[in-house]
Formats: C-alpha cells, sequence, structure tokens
C-alpha cells in the first residue's frame, strides 16, 4: 500500500474538494505521515514497527553501538544465559534522605545503595542503559561473545513521495484513511464531517488491541 493509494481513496471521499495529485499532493503527504505515525504508536499495528538486532559481547566492553534507526528500546535480552536485563533507571531512581528514611505509605522501598553495588559488579550484565545510539551493560561483561538480543521500535520514515510504501499493511487503509478524511474536512471547513471522520477513525483505532 503506497502513499497514492491513501491519497486516491480520499480524494474520493472528498468528492473531489481535494485532488491526489498536483499542488494538492504535498499537502496529503503530510497528512498521511502524521496519521501513518500515530498508528505505529498507538494501534496493533505497532508490531510492524518493531526490529531486532542482537550484540555478541566483547569481554570488559561496556558500551555497543545500536542501529540507527533505534526510536526506543523495549527489551534486551540475553540468549546465550536465557536472562532478562533490566534498564538500570528503574533500579537506581533518585531518593530523597527522607525518602531512604521512611518511604512513602504504600509506595516501593528505596534501592538498597550495598545490594545495587553488588548487582552492578557481578560476571554477568543485569542492567542496560541507552545513551543516544549506544547500549551501556551494568556490569560489563567479563567474557565475550554473549549473544544480547535488543528488541526496539524503529523510527518511522516520514512520508516525501507518493510512490513510498507504508509501513501499516494492506488491511490498515481503512484507519489510516479515516484519519486523513479527517484532516482533510477540516481544511476544507467542513467541521460536521471532519467530526464524524474523527469519530469513525478513533473508533477504529480503539477497536485495535494494543501492541
Amino acid at each position: 500500500m503506497t502513499a497514492q493509494d491513501i491519497a486516491d481513496a480520499v480524494s474520493i471521499d472528498m468528492r473531489r474538494l481535494i485532488w491526489s495529485s498536483g499542488s494538492e499532493l504535498p499537502i496529503l503527504l503530510g497528512w498521511i505521515d502524521r496519521v501513518q505515525k500515530e498508528v505505529l504508536h498507538s494501534s496493533v499495528y505497532a508490531a510492524f514497527n518493531i526490529a531486532r538486532t542482537t550484540i555478541s559481547t566483547t569481554a570488559l566492553q561496556a558500551v555497543y553501538t545500536l542501529p540507527s534507526d533505534v526510536r526506543r528500546v523495549r527489551t534486551v535480552y540475553n540468549r546465550t544465559l536465557s536472562q532478562v536485563i533490566l534498564p538500570l533507571e528503574h533500579t537506581a531512581e533518585p531518593a530523597t534522605a527522607m525518602e531512604h528514611a521512611t518511604p512513602a505509605v504504600g509506595g516501593p522501598e528505596a534501592p538498597d545503595a550495598k545490594l545495587l553495588t553488588i548487582r552492578v559488579h557481578g560476571a554477568f550484565p543485569l542492567y542496560y542503559q541507552r545513551a543516544g545510539n549506544q547500549l551501556i551493560l551494568f556490569p560489563e561483561p567479563q567474557l565475550s561473545d554473549n549473544v544480547i538480543e535488543v528488541t526496539y521500535e524503529k523510527t518511522i520514515p516520514t512520508i516525501t513521495s507518493a510512490t513510498q510504501t507504508l509501513t501499516v499493511p494492506d488491511d490498515g487503509k481503512d484507519v489510516v484513511v479515516a484519519g486523513v478524511n479527517a484532516l482533510a474536512a477540516a481544511y476544507l471547513m467542513r467541521d460536521d464531517e471532519a467530526q464524524r471522520w474523527y469519530t469513525v477513525y478513533q473508533k477504529l483505532l480503539s477497536a485495535m488491541p494494543q501492541a
């Protein structure tokens, strides 16, 4: 499914009040780009925007380069040891002196600094932190050739051409068209129609289980 397929469908739904070619095509492409990104970030079609990469560890090396298209790291897993590697931030969140002394009622206890130190000085990576396009392992691996599998959400390519293929598959055409129709109707100042299409779009999004 290309951006042109969406543009043509929107033009028909708008009764040719906006054309899918010429000077109005770039406007449609901008809307298609916005709607596709929302669909891929907030619906079942997010699964089509997930990728994996593997890292082979080197002894005493903590920092590894991630692919350039990583938007968000979802999971890090040590395939060699069958062990999940956890985000460091969730384990060592900052806490005030009072929180260390008297944790909030019903809240989690503050991390034990001594225990955390032991954990991040073991033989195998237990935690990770992302810094830009780098993945930092804690503690640094003591052995080479551990296979670390990183599952991540990709950065979605911007739609700039009618011939571009969408990341959303063909059976997601209805939700993309509905979203673009809402924007097109608002652009044409047909507010009632824009609201109807927006309602359809939100219904299609909410009907999909979250990824």
